[in-house]
């Protein structure tokens, strides 16, 4: 069994690396190996248990693989194992990890492993193999990339001034930075919407809060992972896709955050 891995980092959050690859409905916008990719057996969204089929374009052969998720941790980590697949596979399984590494970004590891067959070819098949996988794997990595770093994948109706408008005032806008002030008060809860630029947050107070994704699903409570700073701090903050705040303080959540527009295109 041969193990391979790549690694590449994308100015985006992990959470919104993690929602494109594991979107079937949105694959083909940006794999260019592939020209089917599909939930089976009736699955709405990818996750444990759940059976998917990939299919390359016809300058790959036309090869199909079936596999099944058995693992789904989001934003981390997924991996699927191969349950069918072309002739000359006996195993398949990969998984990718997200990893935020400050500044903006995330790497995004691909790791994965295989075996060929029939067994008494894999000393001639196995390096073979093992170039056109390395060589097809940075390609899709940098498609995703590329898509990530010059698309914004969520409508501007999300957007905090329009979704949140209570929450959030416009300070300064041109055509490099936005500059707003985000105010919370205790047991108020900022409806769903989304941060399209990385921005540096000036915290004037600050308390402890819920993070919830588009989903509902909660993201962050910092009761439970200590996640509250002194204020007045400086933080960073990556792209954030579509979530909600709770305050669940006694204390107003008051920040000021400079959007740098030029670190998205």
């Amino acid at each position: 069994m041969r193990t391979l891995e790549a690694s590449i980092e994308i100015r985006a959050s992990p959470e919104a690396v993690f929602d494109l690859i594991h979107d079937y409905a949105r694959r083909l916008e940006w794999d260019p190996f592939l020209k089917e990719a599909c939930l089976l057996e009736g699955a709405e969204a990818a996750g444990v248990g759940v059976k998917t089929r990939c299919t390359a374009r016809n300058g790959f052969a036309g090869l199909a693989m079936e596999t099944v998720y058995v693992s789904f941790d989001r934003p981390k980590v997924a991996a699927v194992k191969m349950t069918s697949g072309p002739a000359v596979l006996e195993t398949f399984a990969a998984s990718l990890r997200q990893e935020d590494i400050g500044s903006g970004l995330t790497r995004v590891t691909y790791r994965f492993n295989f075996s060929t067959r029939p067994r008494w070819l894999r000393a001639i098949a196995g390096p073979i193999a093992s170039v056109l996988f390395r060589r097809e794997v940075r390609q899709r990595l940098e498609a995703l990339k590329s898509h990530l770093e010059r698309s914004w994948p969520w409508p501007d109706s999300l957007d905090a001034l329009v979704a949140a408008p209570r929450h959030h005032t416009l300070l300064l806008e041109n055509a490099r930075v936005r500059v707003l002030d985000t105010r919370i008060a205790p047991g108020e809860v900022v409806p769903v919407h989304t941060h399209r630029w990385p921005s540096t947050l000036y915290v004037l107070g600050w308390d402890d809060f819920v993070r919830r994704d588009g989903a509902g699903d909660v993201i962050v409570d910092t009761r439970t992972v200590g996640a509250v700073s002194e204020s007045p701090t400086v933080l960073w903050s990556a792209p954030l896709p579509p979530h909600s705040l709770e305050n669940v303080g006694r204390s107003e959540i008051h920040v000021i955050s400079v959007e740098l527009k030029d670190e998205s295109t």
